[in-house]
């Protein structure tokens, strides 16, 4: 919830959905904490990562938007996912 809310600050209102697109990923986006929610359900699965992070970038004209998502994939999906699987296995067995 923490990078929704960082997400929301940071990118929130800004993408909107285009019929130019053919790939339709402005729907994954921060302008409301349930959107923002499913992007980051989105980047935790690594669910085509590489095309939002891309559209994003594009979109911002600017590279932050990869130490965004890259941050998120380090503290969430490396540490915090490992951690909590790695509690549960040793309370499992």
């Amino acid at each position: 919830m923490l990078f929704t809310a960082i997400g929301q600050l940071l990118f929130g209102g800004k993408i909107f959905f285009s019929d130019q697109n053919e790939v339709h990923y402005e729907l994954a986006n921060f302008n409301d904490f349930l959107s923002g929610m499913c992007t980051c359900w989105f980047l935790l699965i690594i669910n085509n990562w590489n095309i939002i992070s891309f559209n994003y970038a594009r979109i911002f004209n600017t590279d932050l938007v990869y130490i965004f998502i890259i941050s998120f994939y380090i503290l969430v999906v490396l540490f915090t996912l490992n951690v909590t699987i790695a509690l549960l296995i040793e309370y499992i067995v």
